[in-house]
């Protein structure tokens, strides 16, 4: 009898206990209701039958549907689309995440804050007036043992933002436009300087003023290509200087009417795109040093080699560097002559553009003459 009593009294106790933990769990549910209802930012809940349990007060407004519709339901997708297909927290319960780049291709990712979680962009016609772009979430709920509850669901309206980038990229494409033109341009006048100067030289009897103004004319030449390559680059800071390096030193040798005994080899030259701020200056340096060859370095009727390089390589501290180099194997320099300390007009412009580089010179007179130019 007393053993009936005591299981009793503890069934009675088993009870009690169950009553205030279900009571607890309600208390907790319904301030977990409260703070999602409160949610400054729409957002929904499904349980792993794809039901909705949460819709709260933000989404309410957001998408015109009470709560008291769609609560029970898995009509959630109604919200969004136009014809059934399953929301991002449908894909993450069911874990078919295989569908997801089917239907958020180029849109979504792995959530770099919530583990197993993901995010997208997307434009929902179906909300407001004229649609709106939304940024969303979703994760999965799961319990103490890892098992799926279900998934929740943020959304964020970033409209705004959208037609603000769609505005800035209109104008940055306008800008470009303009710059492009302005490339044109600058290339235009310059050809029209080259070609008063190739004008003016035809009455010029005297060989020495001949040349300065042939001189002149190639250096137009030189910046009118960077600005003609800058017109038609998508990249409007930066050239394809090796690209450059073979039309520069094709119509170079084209302008002093080379003899057919001297060839010109561009064989180690690299696809590097160069910053406008480099490129003008180096292509100057490599005008003049390829016309210097060109005049100078072959006697007539005499053959030889004049070799263009540029590529990029590391020193020995693992630095990145750029180096040009520009050489040929005629009658070399003057033995007296030093190229830092010199009346020639080209070789002064080498070394002034060389400084305005931040680069170095490196001679070699053993066979011939090599300007090696290295821009750290």
């Amino acid at each position: 009898m007393n053993e009936i009593k005591t299981l009793k009294k503890k069934d009675f106790q088993l009870k009690k206990l169950d009553y205030h933990h279900q009571e607890e769990l309600d208390q907790e549910i319904k301030r977990l209701n409260a703070i999602i209802s409160g949610f400054p930012i729409p957002q929904f809940v499904i349980d792993k039958d794809h039901k909705v349990t949460h819709w709260n007060d933000a989404l309410e407004k957001a998408s015109s549907i009470p709560s008291r519709q769609v609560i029970g339901t898995d009509t959630h997708w109604k919200a969004f689309y136009s014809t059934k297909r399953p929301c991002l927290a449908d894909l993450c319960v069911d874990e078919s995440f295989d569908e997801i780049p089917e239907l958020y291709e180029g849109k979504y990712n792995k959530s770099k804050l919530i583990k197993g979680a993901y995010e997208a962009v997307d434009f929902f016609p179906a909300l407001g007036e004229d649609g709106k772009w939304l940024y969303f979430t979703a994760s999965l709920i799961k319990d103490s043992e890892g098992q799926v509850l279900g998934a929740v669901e943020t959304l964020e309206d970033i409209t705004k933002n959208k037609l603000l980038e769609a505005e800035l990229i209109k104008s940055l494409q306008e800008k470009e436009t303009l710059l492009k033109e302005i490339h044109h341009r600058v290339k235009n006048n310059l050809l029209m300087i080259s070609s008063l100067l190739s004008l003016q030289s035809s009455y010029i009897k005297d060989k020495k003023d001949l040349n300065i103004f042939r001189e002149c004319e190639n250096r137009a030449n030189s910046m009118a290509l960077i600005h003609e390559q800058l017109y038609r680059s998508t990249d409007l800071q930066k050239i394809d200087f090796g690209n450059y390096i073979i039309s520069l030193v094709g119509k170079l040798f084209q302008a002093y009417s080379m003899d057919p005994h001297v060839k010109l080899n561009i064989n180690n030259v690299e696809d590097i795109m160069l910053d406008i701020d480099i490129a003008i200056p180096l292509a100057l340096i490599l005008n003049e040093l390829v016309s210097n060859s060109m005049k100078h370095a072959f006697p007539p009727g005499e053959s030889g080699e004049i070799d263009v390089e540029f590529y990029g390589e590391r020193d020995r501290l693992q630095n990145d560097q750029y180096v040009l180099i520009v050489a040929d194997d005629g009658v070399g320099l003057p033995e007296d002559l030093d190229y830092r300390k010199t009346n020639s007009l080209g070789l002064q412009l080498v070394n002034s553009f060389t400084k305005q580089i931040d680069g170095k010179i490196d001679l070699n007179t053993s066979q011939g003459t090599s300007f090696k130019i290295i821009i750290s």
